[in-house]
């Protein structure tokens, strides 16, 4: 099964100076689009798979374990 790909990010998203998190063979990036109140952290898997997003950075390891299922 393969992971949903993200779309393009738009021009107008702004990628805050926050860090990258690193999870085990996981990254977590993010990005901030006008318009949205909050945040989105995406997760990419070292592969190079899209693994998902969230909206906030306690969230990451659970997208992760929902990735893993």
């Amino acid at each position: 099964m393969s992971a949903p790909q993200p779309p393009p990010l738009p021009e107008s998203v702004v990628l805050p100076d926050l860090p990258v998190i690193r999870r085990r063979a996981y990254l977590a990036v993010c990005a901030q689009v006008p318009g949205l109140f909050s945040e989105r952290w995406h997760v990419w898997h070292a592969s190079g798979a899209y693994v998902g997003f969230c909206t906030a950075p306690e969230l990451i390891d659970l997208t992760i374990a929902q990735h893993d299922r």
